[in-house]
C-alpha cells in the first residue's frame, strides 16, 4: 500500500482513479501521468506497450528511446525534449530554480518524478538527489 502522505494533490486525484494505485516500481508511470496529463492507467497502459511489466519499473528514457525508433515525434500533444544535466547532474532544488516554467520528467539514478511550473509532484526524492536525466514536455 502506497503512503498517501506528502503526495501533491494533482498525483492522489491521478492514482486514485486507478484500481492500479498499489503498484510497485510505478514511478516512471506516475510521472508520466502527471507530465502529459493523462490518467494513470493510459500512461501505464502507453509503458506496457513500451516493454514495461506490471510491477517492475522501466527507465523513462528507454521508453523514450524505443517510441523515437519507432518515429513517435510527439507524445500526447507534446514535444519530449532531453536537457543536458551536467556531467554531475543537477540537484532537485537546482531544477526547480532553473524550471519555474513548464512541464518536465526528471529521472534520477532509481527514480523518475514530475515537475509542472516548479513544483514538484513526488513522494520519494529529497532536494539533494542528483537529477541525471532531465525531459522538458512542450506543446506541440
Amino acid at each position: 500500500m502506497k503512503n498517501w502522505d506528502g503526495f501533491s494533490a494533482i498525483l492522489h486525484e491521478r492514482l486514485a482513479a486507478s484500481a492500479r494505485a498499489n503498484e510497485r516500481e510505478d514511478c516512471t508511470v506516475i510521472a508520466l501521468s502527471i507530465a502529459a496529463g493523462l490518467p494513470y492507467d493510459v500512461a501505464h497502459g502507453m509503458l506496457e506497450r513500451e516493454g514495461r511489466k506490471a510491477g517492475d519499473g522501466v527507465q523513462f528514457h528507454f521508453a523514450m528511446a524505443h517510441m523515437t525508433a519507432l518515429g513517435t515525434k510527439t507524445l500526447c500533444g507534446y514535444k519530449v525534449t532531453p536537457r543536458s544535466c551536467g556531467p554531475k547532474g543537477r540537484t532537485v532544488t537546482q531544477v526547480l530554480r532553473d524550471f519555474p516554467n513548464g512541464r518536465l520528467i526528471c529521472c534520477t539514478k532509481d527514480h523518475a518524478f514530475a515537475v509542472i511550473d516548479g513544483t514538484k509532484h513526488d513522494y520519494a526524492t529529497g532536494t539533494r538527489d542528483r537529477v541525471r536525466a532531465l525531459y522538458l514536455f512542450e506543446r506541440a
